[in-house]
Order: structure tokens, then C-alpha cells, then sequence
């Protein structure tokens, strides 16, 4: 994986992984994933409740694959902070993971 280095304009991709989920019983998972993205000085700056919505077919042990995808049009240079939760819509629980990233001057 490479450094989490970046241009401004630059397409930046975060993947997170969900397993444990609850199916109900025709095996459907209920999964829903919100973002928040913080600025260099801690502000937030995109929320996004849901962003992905998962309702769908799963398999027992295999985890849901979440994809998501970053543009900023004209960032200021700095580091950046991405949080994603996942909550399980059947059992109630959620989860939470952080990643920073940098966007550089070019």
C-alpha cells in the first residue's frame, strides 16, 4: 500500500472491511456506513449519513467490503482525518475505524 500522500484533485480511496454481521432469515445483511471528514485545523468539512447502504445477500464468515471515494476540488495542504462507522441495522452494533491522510502542494 502506498503512503497516504496526495495532490490536490487526486482521487483518494478508503476501504473498510465489515464482518460479524447479523442475517436475517432469508440471508440478508443490513448494513449501513456513514463519513465524516475533518480538516487540517479539525473542522468538519463532508458528513455523509449513510454513504453506502448494504442490503443484500451475505455469507456467513465473509466480511462485507466497503469502498469509498475522496476528491477534494481545491484542499488546503495538510493532514486530514477520515472516520467511518458501520452500524448494523438487525443487531444494533456499530463500529468505528479512523485513517489520516496528506494532501500536498503540487
Amino acid at each position: 500500500m502506498s503512503k497516504p500522500v496526495f495532490e490536490p484533485g487526486q482521487v483518494i480511496y478508503v476501504m473498510t472491511h465489515v464482518g460479524d454481521y447479523r442475517m436475517d432469515e432469508q440471508g440478508n445483511a443490513h448494513v449501513i456506513e456513514n463519513m465524516y471528514l475533518y480538516s487540517p485545523e479539525g473542522e468538519l468539512i463532508i458528513k455523509k449519513e449513510p454513504i453506502i447502504e448494504f442490503n443484500s445477500k451475505g455469507k456467513q464468515g465473509i466480511p462485507i467490503v466497503f469502498t469509498n471515494r475522496i476528491t477534494l476540488r481545491r484542499p488546503l495542504a495538510g493532514k486530514y482525518r477520515v472516520k467511518l462507522t458501520a452500524k448494523d441495522l438487525l443487531n444494533g452494533s456499530t463500529s468505528a475505524i479512523e485513517a489520516t491522510f496528506e494532501i500536498v502542494k503540487p
